[in-house]
């Protein structure tokens, strides 16, 4: 295995999304579990109503993409952070919203393997990864519970909430920007709302379908401006941040299954993500499937569990005991735009234009934007 140093791998654990909500925490005079980040600290000073503001998939890479579509939202950078690693939804949010790294909460990506049931459950909607099966709901948060920003504020006597695009949390989220920006609206100017964390799918969603350069893509940026604008505008005693969880690229598909040899080693579903992939491999079998592997995969880091854990790839903290056993016995991260799947496991492949979880700067770099500060 080798020891990289390449940037790109390495996560910065000092301005990621972990950084920025125990900025958060601490500005309103919560302990924090982290290290914050001293640009934003400042930038919190005096103010008591903050709203922050998530879209999906929007990171800066992708935002440059559509110079016209985010000038209004650029004009308002203030500095780049940084996602967690991996740079996909679950991890991301989850520890934005927690305040921890992925290590720490078990969250580590989109499907996780399950010991106990025999299968990897994609664990937002949770469901079977293997046959789409629906699962209980509550199955992720009873195994990995967590304590969210909401929670942490309104315990130090915080009015504070979390927000989410209908229907993901209940019918009472927003079913449009429209929506988006009057909820946010009457929370702070009806509710007495101190904290509101909003989140919204685009730009992610259509960059998955569509591929990063796509027409529709320049159209949910230039409508998620204008909802920001309208937002800031009317409420200028808000201060209003805005962030991604990740940014995405364009990829390719490749199949591991059509490698014999290497197939014959792996014990168990890819799992976690297929741009941040984790093994698990039959017993005695871990010298042919590095070899096999380097040979059919040279685009690719492979690094054993121990190795990640050494490098604190999926971040700080103490490493909870479900995030250890999820890790298989090797990660695999691509140097370039490839993604890993198995159809001998997984015969029905989704595949999208584009997508994220890997370790490039296209991924993890997000422009925190501020307005009314």
């Amino acid at each position: 295995m080798e020891n990289s140093t390449l940037d790109p791998i390495v996560l910065d654990s000092k301005t990621t999304l972990v950084n920025l909500s125990n900025s958060i925490l601490a500005h309103y005079g919560v302990i924090p579990f982290h290290e914050t980040i001293a640009d934003v600290d400042k930038l919190l000073e005096g103010h008591r109503k903050i709203a922050l503001f998530l879209f999906d998939g929007m990171g800066e890479a992708n935002l440059n993409k559509f110079p016209r579509s985010s000038k209004y939202l650029l004009s308002h950078k203030e500095m780049t952070i940084h996602s967690v690693n991996p740079a996909t939804t679950v991890a991301a949010t989850t520890a934005l919203l927690t305040a921890r790294f992925p290590i720490e909460t078990g969250w580590l990506g989109w499907s996780l393997m399950f010991d106990e049931l025999g299968c990897p459950v994609n664990v937002f909607p949770s469901t079977n990864s293997i046959t789409g099966e629906q699962l209980p709901k509550d199955l992720m948060e009873k195994k990995c519970p967590t304590t969210k920003l909401d929670v942490l504020l309104n315990n130090a006597g915080v009015k504070a909430k979390l927000s989410y695009e209908y229907p993901i949390q209940n019918e009472l989220g927003p079913k449009s920007l429209k929506e988006f920006e009057s909820q946010a609206s009457k929370y702070f100017k009806e509710e007495g709302g101190e904290f509101l964390y909003s989140y919204w799918t685009n730009p992610d969603h259509d960059l998955h379908q569509k591929g990063t350069k796509a027409f529709r893509v320049g159209s949910d940026i230039r409508k998620i401006s204008k909802t920001v604008k309208k937002f800031a505008e009317r409420n200028p005693d808000v201060l209003v941040l805005v962030v991604a969880d990740h940014g995405l690229v364009d990829v390719a598909y490749r199949d591991v299954s059509a490698f014999p040899e290497l197939q014959e080693c792996i014990e168990k579903p890819l799992s976690i993500e297929g741009r941040c992939c984790t093994f698990f491999i039959k017993y005695g079998k871990k010298p042919q499937f590095e070899k096999s592997f380097a040979r059919h995969f040279p685009n690719f880091y492979l690094y054993k569990k121990e190795e990640v854990l050494a490098m604190k790839y999926f971040g700080e903290g103490k490493p909870c005991q479900q995030a250890l056993d999820f890790l298989g016995d090797y990660l695999a991260l691509p140097k370039d735009n490839q993604l890993l799947v198995n159809t001998l496991f997984s015969p029905k492949v989704h595949v999208l234009e584009a997508h994220h979880a890997g370790p490039s700067p296209e991924e993890k770099n997000i422009a925190l934007l501020c307005f009314n500060k």
